[in-house]
């Protein structure tokens, strides 16, 4: 479908529909990442729960000590996906970037040279597609 209204959008408007398209993408792979973080967080805060034997764990069925491995891996393939998925705007580019020193990675096949191209296209998108910075919220990129 062609939004017949795009051609008249100023520049400044076309880049705020194409970082929006990557916004979408991206939330998405955040999105995962967090729900595999918070899996593997509940996994380990239960199995403290019933290792202690306080109530609260008590409620669960027994966390079997093998079961976080599985999460472990989803989290951390989570976190590659996101790091590959095209940044929208520079605090998604700065979270790729901390992620990225902070060795998040590492424990995947994935290495350090496949992602930082990556994110040097999020830099060269960005700077391609400004979009004017909100004087109220100080901007989106």
């Amino acid at each position: 479908m062609i939004d017949k209204r795009a051609g008249s959008l100023s520049t400044t408007g076309k880049n705020g529909r194409i970082r929006q398209e990557r916004r979408e993408v991206w939330r998405m792979a955040e999105a995962a990442t967090r729900y595999w973080r918070a899996r593997l967080d509940f996994n380990d805060a239960l199995s403290s729960a019933q290792q202690w034997g306080i109530s609260e764990g008590r409620s669960h069925p027994a966390v079997n000590p093998e079961d976080r491995w599985p999460l472990l891996e989803a989290w951390r393939k989570a976190i590659v996906k996101q790091l590959l998925t095209p940044a929208w705007d520079a605090a998604s580019v700065k979270w790729k970037q901390s992620a990225l020193a902070g060795g998040q990675h590492r424990f995947t096949d994935v290495k350090t040279e496949r992602l930082e191209p990556a994110i040097a296209d999020d830099l060269a998108f960005l700077a391609a597609h400004p979009v004017r910075q909100s004087r109220r919220r100080g901007g989106q990129g």
